[in-house]
């Protein structure tokens, strides 16, 4: 069974950020599923979307 998430993604550098639905196939085998509650975005990952 796949699960729908919200995510913010980066489509390309110098783009904003888009926020999507996006499907998750099921974990294979050897792989989890990890719930996240919470995340943050830091500078290195604002510099990654810009390319730099």
């Amino acid at each position: 069974m796949s699960t729908t998430v919200r995510a913010a993604v980066c489509r390309s550098f110098g783009r904003p950020l888009t926020v999507e639905q996006l499907r998750l196939a099921p974990p294979a085998t050897g792989e989890v599923r990890v719930r996240l509650r919470a995340v943050a975005i830091c500078h290195s990952d604002v510099s990654y979307a810009d390319g730099e």
